[in-house]
């Protein structure tokens, strides 16, 4: 059986109308990225000549925290609704992965499946309605809420990873006990078979030791009546 990808990645939903905010966002997770705090993706990394389906596929297979740059634009693409919002909504029941999201510009979110999570800057003011110092505070401020989330991950992981370990350890030292166990019953049975055993062997020597005293009996009763009868 075919293991799930392990999911280790962040993966930034966008329509094309955004593209200068998935840059900018980028730059603000520089220090992240740099360091190893984090994996980024986004479609600009598919190779040309790609099969790009299958590379978004792939990503949003193993994306363990996604962003999504709202706005009407993003609301409104095919691609988006049909092929990546569903896969990341259903990870992010099933799955845990973390599901952030920025109202970039005025848009009906409040009207999707998006507003159920909760946004990682507060919607009443989309990006584009902040002043550029505004917007760069808000990056930063989304940039944090990421890493924080990766922190989040990683430590559940951990914690994770420790209780498997320890479930296996107890079910190896269980499995240990048994054993242990099944060899002593065995010691036991094969100590109980060689006492019948020698047992046996002292009543059959005994039974032998007694006809032949028997017969040594009988011989030496014929010896006395043949004297007796000469």
């Amino acid at each position: 059986m075919t293991s799930a990808p392990e999911r280790q990645q962040l993966f930034i939903s966008y329509s094309r109308a955004d593209r200068e905010w998935v840059d900018r966002l980028k730059t603000m997770l520089a220090p992240l990225v740099r360091g190893d705090d984090l994996r980024l993706w986004d479609d600009s990394q598919i190779p040309p000549g790609a099969r790009w389906q299958e590379e978004i596929a792939r990503a949003l297979a193993t994306a363990r925290v996604a962003v999504l740059l709202v706005s009407a634009d993003f609301l409104h693409s095919d691609f988006v609704n049909n092929e990546e919002l569903p896969p990341l909504l259903r990870a992010a029941e099933e799955e845990g992965l973390v599901l952030l999201w920025v109202k970039v510009r005025p848009c009906l979110v409040h009207r999707t499946a998006i507003h159920d999570f909760q946004a990682a800057i507060n919607p009443a003011r989309p990006l584009s309605k902040m002043d550029p110092s505004e917007q760069e505070e808000a990056l930063a401020e989304l940039a944090e809420a990421i890493d924080g989330a990766f922190q989040r991950a990683r430590e559940r992981e951990a914690r994770r990873r420790e209780q498997r370990d320890a479930r296996e350890k107890q079910a190896r030292e269980e499995e240990s006990r048994e054993e242990e166990a099944r060899e002593q019953a065995a010691r036991e049975t094969e100590a109980r078979a060689a006492a019948a055993r020698e047992k046996e062997a002292k009543e059959r020597a005994a039974r032998e030791q007694e006809a032949e005293e028997k017969a040594e009996r009988a011989r030496r009763s014929e010896e006395h009546t043949s004297e007796l009868q000469s």
